[in-house]
């Protein structure tokens, strides 16, 4: 008997790699495909049918009906068991009356396994390739008429339709997300730069700036103008988080007593902007560890929000406590929240609706989800009227830098 390996044909990698491409290999049955196989066995009146999808070393049964086990458990065989592999390779159809009396085919062990006496296969192609084939199998000898191939090629293409979507959407979705990252990048870079331009200009507007009334004014549509461009930037960059599944962080140990007053001297020149006054804690030389660039945008969202929803004349107050754990506190006097709305804040998309703010809502969604990553938590009291008060608390993932691996 001949070896397993010579009823292996060597099939080109174009073809293995266009077979992987339409993301078929290994998934779950599913009905389009099912539906295929009960049309072809109903219509040929065979006990067999399948659609296989040909890999490196191996026919997978996208779809099979009547097939022994373990194979029709399996949904796969070996491609010395393989029939289809001759399709694929060559590209067109194969009718076999009685693979016991073909040379090539009657030392298949897919004859004593699997029953195939009789075979009918037309290949199913992706973007020109074949990739598997939709095929009917009698376990006894069968004369295949023009008419049953004919039938046949008709349900393939059915196939090929169905896999050609996948695979369109396939490098759709491929697509969509290289412009992402290229969006994401492109964002990114522009924060800096904007965050420069939206600080200066923020200075040049205050009084202590000594510029005229005039001049002020021009600076503080500059601060407007970036403090727009700055919140499409963000939610630019919280789109792109919210499309990675995990997120990544770069933790590093900071010193509260110089990481924290830059941060928050840019929120007070922004506060006063508004006729607002940031009363800041004393800050106690104290190291925490965690994502340097991450927490910052969840002190400047967490700010900035209460710089955005309170009036002119009232005080937001900001408290670090390095124990137990590092904790970040933020208090305002603004419109406060009911109970219901605070249990929907951290969904993606939600936003106040009194409050007559643009955005898309998107801000404390990622600030929960950089919380999170640090293995911490944030807490809410508010009630109408009254204000609100947030309550990061970093955790353990947050106190500890991980070693290597």
């Amino acid at each position: 008997m001949s070896s397993r390996t010579s009823l292996e044909l060597h099939l080109d990698d174009s073809i293995i790699q266009a077979a992987r491409a339409t993301g078929l290999l290994d998934t779950p049955p599913e009905e389009s495909f099912e539906r295929l196989t009960r049309l072809a066995s109903q219509l040929l009146k065979c006990s067999v049918s399948f659609v296989t999808i040909i890999d490196k070393d191996r026919q997978f049964f996208k779809s099979a009906r009547g097939l022994a086990e373990p194979w029709q458990s399996k949904r796969e065989t070996p491609l010395s068991h393989s029939f289809c592999q001759h399709v694929v390779a060559s590209g067109s159809s194969l009718r076999i009356k009685d693979a016991r009396r073909e040379e090539r085919f009657r030392e298949s062990p897919a004859i004593p396994d699997l029953g195939v006496i009789s075979y009918l296969g037309v290949p199913l192609r992706s973007q020109g390739t074949s990739v598997g084939a939709l095929c009917v199998v009698e376990s006894e000898p069968r004369e295949w008429t023009d008419s049953e191939l004919n039938t046949l090629e008709d349900l393939a293409a059915a196939a090929m339709t169905e896999i050609e979507l996948r695979v369109t959407s396939g490098q759709l979705q491929a697509t969509v997300q290289k412009q992402n990252e290229l969006l994401g990048m492109a964002a990114h870079d522009l924060r800096n730069p904007l965050m420069v331009v939206r600080g200066f200009a923020a200075l040049l507007a205050s009084e202590r700036s000594g510029l005229p009334e005039s001049q002020r004014k021009m600076a503080e549509s500059i601060v407007r103008s970036t403090r727009f461009m700055s919140s499409l930037v963000d939610n630019i960059l919280d789109l792109q988080a919210l499309r990675v599944s995990k997120l990544s962080l770069h933790l590093e140990q900071l010193e509260a007593s110089q990481y924290l007053p830059p941060i928050l001297e840019a929120n007070r020149v922004l506060a006063e902007l508004r006729g607002q006054q940031l009363e800041i804690g004393k800050i106690e030389p104290s190291t925490f560890v965690a994502d340097r660039h991450k927490l910052e945008q969840v002190l400047n969202n967490l700010l900035g929000n209460a710089i955005k929803y309170s009036a002119p004349g009232t005080t937001i107050r900001f408290q670090y406590r390095p124990q137990p754990r590092p904790q970040f506190e933020v208090v305002d006097q603004g419109p406060g929240m009911t109970a219901e709305q605070i249990k929907h804040i951290f969904e993606p998309f939600c936003r106040g609706e009194t409050h007559g703010q643009t955005g898309v809502g998107l801000g404390l969604a990622i600030v929960d989800r950089i919380v999170r990553g640090h293995g911490g938590s944030i807490e809410v009291s508010s009630q109408p009227g009254q204000g609100s008060q947030f309550t990061v608390i970093l955790g353990n993932e947050g106190n500890r830098l991980h070693e290597p691996g």
